[in-house]
């Protein structure tokens, strides 16, 4: 592989924001001290968005299909890294969070940043939040799964789990 991260972010109609956010990405992955890529993938945005990514350093990926499946899906066929982090595109995701699941990553193939444990956090509006608890709750009870939070998009993968 050609590199130890890879770190994927979906989006669609981020303008101008993402190509901060890719800074942000590429900056904690150089203070890392690991070879790494970011790649943006592209839904079909018509303001620039991947323009803007591809301007601050990040390989644009052009997603073939439609929905968030299908633009995690086209991240990591295109992903090189030994890992793979999936992070939103809207900053609900704190890129300095990279360094916990970077030293957390021989720990498990994946690892989940949870909004839902004590120091865990991100943003979300209030009615949001209480959905998406909800959901998890429900969601780990029918399943008996022992994550907090099921619906977290910031993740780090091991590529041989993908």
């Amino acid at each position: 592989m050609s590199c130890e991260l890879s770190v994927v972010i979906p989006a669609l109609n981020e303008g101008a924001s993402i190509g901060e956010l890719v800074r942000r990405v590429i900056g904690e992955s150089t203070r890392l001290g690991v070879r790494h890529e970011v790649l943006v993938v592209d839904g079909g945005s018509t303001d620039g968005t991947a323009r803007w990514a591809a301007d601050a350093g990040a390989v644009v990926v052009r997603q073939p299909g439609r929905g968030y499946a299908d633009a995690l899906l086209a991240g990591f066929r295109h992903a090189a890294g030994a890992y793979v982090a999936t992070m939103d595109a809207d900053y609900s995701h704190d890129p300095d969070f990279l360094r916990a699941l970077w030293a957390a990553r021989h720990d498990a193939e994946l690892v989940i940043a949870s909004r839902y444990v004590a120091g865990g956090y991100g943003y979300m509006p209030p009615g949001r939040r209480i959905l998406s608890r909800i959901l998890n709750a429900v969601s780990r009870s029918v399943l008996s799964l022992p994550f907090r939070d099921l619906s977290s998009g910031f993740r780090l993968y091991h590529a041989r789990a993908l």
